[in-house]
């Protein structure tokens, strides 16, 4: 009520446009779309609650309780099978423009069975299944499998109406809100549609213009010719009518929009690997239905789990999908096993999910199934070694949409070059419409020209545009195929055609050429791409990120002792032991995919991801276990250590050689460590360091060169702060969460002392004010000039992150970083808008400060990922405890081991990276590991900077070398074999002859020039 003292809001009055507007809304909902359907039959309906997944062959046996609409279930996730039973009216006399349709709808997903076979999924998005064959006086039975949950899980939002919410919290989510035969009537729905997609378009064009003008005359001429008590008898002419007016061809500048179909499927999100296996099921059902409705409809799908689960679950299922490929219809492609994040992954990892991703695919599909793009719409940034991997296994175009998720700054490309490590370059293309779920609305399609249009450098009038329902799948609809006809040839849209990604590849590529032939360049974007967004998922479930790395590393191990051992495997064993690698590789695969792997999924997700990663980690250290003795019987040892680095030590000439098994022995190092307990010095003959009583270090002294990395203050703080993001609670970590700084090392700690044999260790032991404690050993080693920190968190935080900060005395330093397959620069600056945006990066193994002559390089075991440089000081980010959507993420007891490196820069750093993360293996005992002369190695390697990436075998008995340059160096290279070399050639991932720069091979030795970062693959022919 209105009354004294009570202001009065000013509303702005509508537009005309804006009126007219309104009341076709109005007509739509309350007249044309109560006609869609001519006549209604209601289903008899049983239900039968389950405990678990029952299969279809068990439902087929099960007693159902007779329901009524209305009726309520639940829990969240539980599943439940209903039965469908009636008799098709007489009175559904469906005719010319009439159908049978079955609806269902729980307001949850489920999977409609018709004569035992899965046909369509129901979502909430869907409830309209079409049946084929029906007359009136036919019985209809159906089976629907359907879940307790929504297409995002059982999850609720900060966006959900509070209806949703309520019913998402409660704990019968599920109703029967339909269950019926229904009469649908096609004229009426086609004038639905074109009477929408004008209305949207309409909303979208600016006033008094003349194609606004024509779209409302037509519009409301609709209105006036139709009668409203029979709307059926006039929607053929009026929806005619409507597309005349929308079809008047589009504007000569329009660009053009390739629509592929596309259901995201996250593999496990807010749901479980279980559960998405029931989501492919429905999508591709979904499809499948489309497909036969509309020949010229084409679809990807982008993820080779998703087709094996298929082909596992339901053969019939994967047949039809089949007979699509075949037809070039049904895109299996986008190269990789899953869609996975590239930050955490080792770059041999990013290799296995290529090559696992384009074998599966071709051995199903054959040619259909070759790869030509790389496609990750949803990655939370790009690793700089990628494009180099892509051109190595035979791939030329990389297509995303996520870089349009920057909280900082626009990405300024659509199409253009990504150069990568080494210099190696693919077209990219960003796909402009900036959401791959797009339901091809005049509004998504308006800014997704817009945003091409603003890129003139780019090519920009060619663009992909992915459709269909996402994230929690069911893929595209019958109404976004028709908003695809519909914009064709309209005016004020692009044009928009169906087509595939292959296609949009083949197009992209002649455009660009013909860009370079006219003189023009197409855009170049150098290095990684990262994403400034999510930079909390490079720190979130740091066990399963340990276990990732772990588990790479075991399986490294196990594939070079199983395969270039002293003797070669017997081919039947070596087919079984491929056999076992490759099910091991395909489930850490699986586990890397990009919400499992970044921490950004529900408890049961990283509890079954903490599971398989085990697993794995067991199925890899019983292969080592099983090879090992071949080992060390061949230096007559049954005690045997291995070196696991791929070059010599320079750090220590007395080390072990590199990939070796070797004899532990008690000789004693001639370098002294002194430890100074009251003084908390420790010292060798390489550096100095004192530590204050807070666990600070107050001296770190190279004493080559006297320099004193301390000179301007302690450093080594630790430090927890407060960590509420925005939103998107376990992804993000807000540039201002160091404004909230709660507790920091700048209290006594209690303080203890270990030696041991060469070694003297000071340790600090803290506890924070959210209940956590904290164990800081400092240990330094005979003859070594790194400081090694092992850090012991028991972490009960809530809401917080535990960060480390090295302040230094190296001013005016760039930074250094390591990579996959190499290392990426930053300025140490926040100047810009892009430099603060890189308050977080991801980096591998190491940062550094690097000056002429002095480099303080800060070195990790390869599971810290998160890290920052900035001015003179380097981070790392350790843990965080964020609360959604694992309420418990990251509570528990973790071990970090960090590494201090004070130099001149002469030593790669790389190389002693390597060797910091990949420490000496122990097969049988603890045994001191110096070298007492008994070795051997099947290889050794003469380079600067070469990493072995990976040592493994075939099936048919021939090996696989893998080296990477690290350092951005054109260096030669020799091996010098230990193992009988027959012949030794080059070849891409996918074991094609690729040529390797003055390759010469005499039987004992291996040469060859490497130029910077390059990926070099040997196949080597044993015998």
């Amino acid at each position: 009520m209105c009354g004294a003292g009570v202001e009065h809001s000013i509303m702005t009055p509508p537009t005309e446009l804006q009126r007219w507007i309104g009341r076709f809304e109005a007509y739509l909902r309350e007249v044309i779309s109560r006609s869609v359907y001519a006549d209604r039959e209601p289903l008899r309906v049983g239900a039968h609650l389950c405990e678990g997944s029952p299969s279809l062959i068990e439902a087929e046996g099960f007693d159902f309780e007779p329901v009524e609409p209305g009726w309520r279930w639940g829990p969240a996730w539980r599943t439940c099978w209903f039965r469908l039973e009636g008799v098709v009216p007489e009175r559904f006399d469906a005719g010319t423009g009439r159908s049978v349709v079955l609806r269902f709808s729980t307001g949850t997903e489920g999977l409609v069975y018709l004569d035992g076979k899965p046909v369509h999924g129901v979502d909430v998005n869907r409830d309209r299944v079409r049946l084929e064959g029906v007359s009136p006086g036919k019985p209809v039975s159906a089976l629907v499998e359907a879940v307790c949950v929504h297409p995002w899980g059982a999850s609720v939002f900060d966006w959900d109406t509070a209806e949703t919410r309520a019913r998402w919290t409660d704990r019968e989510p599920g109703r029967l809100e339909a269950a019926e035969l229904a009469l649908l009537d096609e004229g009426v729905l086609r004038l639905s549609r074109a009477f929408g997609f004008a209305i949207s378009l309409l909303k979208e064009l600016p006033e008094r213009t003349p194609r606004a003008g024509e779209l409302c005359r037509a519009l409301r001429e609709a209105v006036t010719t139709l009668d409203d008590t029979d709307i059926a008898s006039g929607a053929g002419d009026a929806a005619a009518h409507i597309e005349s007016a929308l079809s008047r061809g589009a504007s000569p500048s329009a660009t053009e929009c390739v629509a592929v179909g596309h259901a995201h499927i996250d593999t496990a999100w807010l749901w479980t690997l279980e559960e998405s296996r029931r989501k492919c099921l429905r999508s591709f059902s979904n499809v499948l239905r489309l497909m036969e409705a509309d020949r010229a409809f084409c679809f990807l799908c982008s993820q080779a789990q998703h087709y094996a689960w298929i082909e596992e679950d339901s053969p019939e299922l994967f047949a039809q999908i089949a007979e699509r490929v075949r037809e070039g219809r049904w895109e299996p492609g986008g190269s990789m096993w899953v869609e996975p994040d590239t930050n955490a992954p080792s770059g041999e990892s990013l290799i296995r999910q290529l090559q696992h991703g384009v074998a599966y695919w071709t051995d199903r599909f054959g040619e259909m199934g070759g790869q030509r793009h790389l496609y990750l719409p949803d990655t939370f940034g790009f690793a700089a070694c990628l494009p180099q991997i892509m051109k190595l296994g035979g791939l030329d175009t990389f297509i995303t949409n996520k870089l349009h998720w920057n909280d900082t700054t626009e990405f300024p490309h659509t199409t253009f070059r990504w150069v990568g490590l080494g210099g190696h370059g693919v077209l990219a293309h960003l796909t402009p419409g900036g959401d791959y779920n797009s339901t091809l609305s005049p509004k998504e399609l308006r800014k997704g020209e817009a945003r091409a249009a603003e890129q003139l450098d780019s090519a920009a009038d060619l663009w992909l545009q992915p459709f269909g329902f996402g994230d929690g799948g069911g893929g595209p609809t019958e109404e976004m195929l028709s908003n695809a006809r519909l914009a064709a040839a309209c005016e004020g849209l692009p044009r928009v055609r169906f087509g595939t990604a292959r296609e949009l590849c083949e197009d992209l590529h002649d455009h660009a050429e013909a860009i370079e032939s006219a003189g023009r360049a197409l855009p170049v974007w150098r290095g990684e791409l990262d994403l400034e967004y999510h930079r909390g998922t490079l720190t979130s479930q740091r066990e399963i990120k340990r276990l990732n790395r772990a588990c790479e590393e075991s399986l490294r191990l196990a594939e070079f002792l199983a395969f270039f051992g002293p003797e070669p495997l017997p081919q039947r064993d070596a087919e079984q032991l491929h056999a076992r690698l490759d099910k091991l590789w395909r489930t850490l695969l699986l586990n890397q995919f990009h919400d499992i792997l970044p921490g950004s999924s529900i408890a049961p997700v990283n509890e079954r991801a903490r599971a398989d990663l085990n697993e794995v980690l067991q199925g890899s250290e019983a292969i080592i276990v099983e090879h090992a003795p071949r080992w060390a019987a061949k230096i007559g040892v049954k005690d045997a250590l291995f070196c696991p680095a791929s070059l010599a030590c320079v750090l220590d000439r007395d080390a072990p050689p590199p990939m070796s098994v070797f004899a532990p022995s008690d000789r004693a190092n001639p370098d002294v460590v002194r430890l100074d307990p009251d003084a908390l010095e420790v010292e060798n003959s390489q550096v100095r360091v004192v530590l204050d009583d807070r666990g600070r270090i107050v001296e770190f002294r190279n004493k080559h060169d006297g320099f004193d990395l301390c000179s301007s203050g302690p450093t080594r703080f630790i430090e927890l702060f407060e960590d509420r993001p925005r939103t998107y609670d376990a992804w993000e970590l807000e540039e201002n969460y160091i404004d909230k700084q709660l507790w920091t090392n700048d209290r006594t700690a209690k303080v203890s002392i270990a030696t041991g044999k060469d070694e003297a260790s000071l340790i600090f032991e803290h506890t924070l004010p959210c209940g956590s404690t904290i164990l800081d050993t400092f240990t330094l080693r005979a003859g070594s000039p790194i400081v090694e920190i092992e850090t012991t968190v028991d972490w009960k935080a809530s809401a917080r992150v535990l960060r480390v900060r090295y302040p230094t005395g190296i001013e005016g330093a760039s930074a250094r970083h390591g990579t996959q397959f190499g290392t990426i620069h930053d300025e140490a600056t926040r100047n810009t808008p892009r430099d603060r945006a890189r308050f977080e990066r991801c980096g591998h193994r190491f940062s550094e400060l690097r000056q002429t002559g002095r480099v303080f390089t800060l070195l990790d075991d390869g599971t810290i990922h998160g890290r920052s440089a900035n001015g003179s000081e380097l981070g790392l980010t350790l843990l965080r405890a964020s609360n959604w959507p694992d309420p418990d993420a990251d509570r528990g007891e973790h071990v970090f081991r960090t590494g201090l490196w004070l130099h001149d820069g002469s030593a790669p750093t790389t190389r002693v990276a390597e060797r910091f993360a990949r420490p000496m293996q122990d097969f049988l005992d603890n045994s001191p590991y110096r070298l007492s002369g008994a070795s051997w190695a099947p290889f050794s390697i003469q380079a600067v900077s070469v990493e072995v990436a990976s040592a493994t075998g075939l099936p048919d008995g021939t090996l696989r070398l893998r080296l990477v340059e690290t350092e951005g160096l054109e260096q030669p290279c020799k091996i010098e074999w230990n193992i009988p070399a027959s012949k030794v050639e080059g070849v891409d991932l996918l074991d094609r002859p690729s040529p390797v720069d003055r390759l010469r091979h005499d039987g004992a030795e291996t040469s060859f020039m490497l130029k910077p970062f390059q990926i070099v693959t040997l196949k080597v022919v044993r015998g």
